[in-house]
């Protein structure tokens, strides 16, 4: 099983991915900004969007996807954690298919909130920006299951996801 949790920085897709895999007996977590890391010189950085960083932002899904792929014939449920861009979006649709997608979807508030107490801050324009971009899963789901991580304690996210209950 490969489960794609995703959300905007903040909503706790991290946190959530790191519970799930440790929940699941044989697992493989693939965080896609670590991948992003990979480059050393020319690395283009999401807060100043350019055509390079969707470059870097393909390269790393499709890495994404190659690990995900090869984990899973070697008998281990993946876990991705990722914010997962629109165009990512169509990549992870193709090259994963069976993949279970979660958005973790509290309200800007409570990201915002979120973001001031946690030790790697984001900067609040580019959350603003990600989390308007992408508010459209919230009305057309389309493969998403959708979880509004607002009253909820990590521990009945992961088991909404773990019992297929979302």
């Amino acid at each position: 099983m490969i489960y794609l949790i995703a959300g905007v920085p903040g909503s706790g897709k991290s946190t959530t991915a790191n519970k799930l895999a440790q929940k699941l007996e044989k697992s493989f977590l693939i965080e896609t900004d670590i991948l992003r890391l990979f480059v050393k010189n020319g690395y283009a950085s999401p807060a100043n969007w350019t055509k390079e960083t969707a470059s870097q932002f393909e390269l790393a899904t499709l890495n994404t996807c190659c690990l995900a792929k090869n984990a899973e014939k070697f008998g281990f449920d993946v876990v991705i954690d990722d914010s997962v861009s629109i165009e990512q979006e169509k990549i992870y649709l193709k090259e994963l298919p069976d993949a279970v997608m979660v958005w973790l979807n509290p309200r800007l508030e409570t990201i915002l909130e979120r973001n001031q107490n946690r030790e790697k801050r984001v900067n609040e324009g580019l959350i603003r920006n990600v989390y308007a971009k992408l508010s459209y899963r919230n009305t057309n789901p389309s493969k998403w299951h959708i979880i509004n991580t607002d009253m909820l304690q990590i521990g009945s996210v992961v088991d909404k996801i773990f019992l297929n209950n979302i």
